[in-house]
């Protein structure tokens, strides 16, 4: 992965935090970016977890990192969890960029909609559909996602706009 990354000029690998020293290493001298995905697959450990995993590997040397949202507790609209959840690890690593997927394969229209505003509230830089695991990201049927964007970037202000594509 990491030799594909810098051959098409990637702007980030992410993968499983256990591969943070190896995905340095093999992209020394790169611009590409490592950002360990903390959660993956489905978000379903505690947030106090998730923050000691981000913690942990801004400090190994995480250029970013990534958190998969709690999806049960998405399904079952728990949004203050959601939040909490995210803000947790936001605070974990105030000075790293934060990346949410939201997993957006799993959730309806209203659920998108209600993640996404979970995810601003707490303070991510950017919104992301999917993580690269389950059935697919935000397509052009999505009604919480104009054409077939998979991140946003919120700018300090709530609001959010296009900055840059993943395949996730």
């Amino acid at each position: 992965m990491c030799a594909e990354a810098r051959d098409h000029s990637f702007f980030a690998a992410c993968l499983n935090p256990v591969f943070l020293g190896l995905a340095k290493a093999e992209l020394a001298g790169s611009d590409v970016k490592v950002a360990p995905v903390c959660g993956f697959p489905l978000g379903a450990v505690s947030s106090e977890q998730k923050a000691v995993e981000a913690r942990l590997s801004v400090e190994a040397g995480a250029d970013e990192v990534d958190m998969v949202i709690h999806i049960g507790a998405a399904l079952a609209n728990e949004w203050d969890a959601v939040e909490a959840d995210v803000r947790g690890v936001r605070r974990a690593i105030p000075d790293t960029v934060l990346k949410v997927p939201t997993l957006t394969c799993f959730l309806s229209d209203e659920q998108k909609r209600e993640a996404t505003a979970a995810v601003v509230r707490a303070g991510a830089e950017f919104v992301k559909s999917g993580a690269g695991f389950g059935m697919g990201g935000a397509g052009a049927g999505s009604r919480c996602y104009p054409s077939r964007l998979t991140m946003w970037r919120i700018s300090p202000g709530g609001t959010s706009s296009r900055s840059r594509m993943t395949s996730g």
